[in-house]
């Protein structure tokens, strides 16, 4: 994982998120960030 990417991990983590990585050959990969729904309070 390269420092571009431990960036993304970090800022994800840190607002609740989720980082997945899926190979996706020969093109490349395939990044998934999934964030929680605020609540509309």
């Amino acid at each position: 994982m390269n420092l571009r990417n431990v960036g993304c991990k970090i800022v994800t983590e840190a607002h609740g998120g989720k980082i997945a990585v899926f190979d996706h050959q020969p093109q490349g990969s395939i990044f998934t960030l999934v964030f929680p729904k605020e609540s509309q309070s």
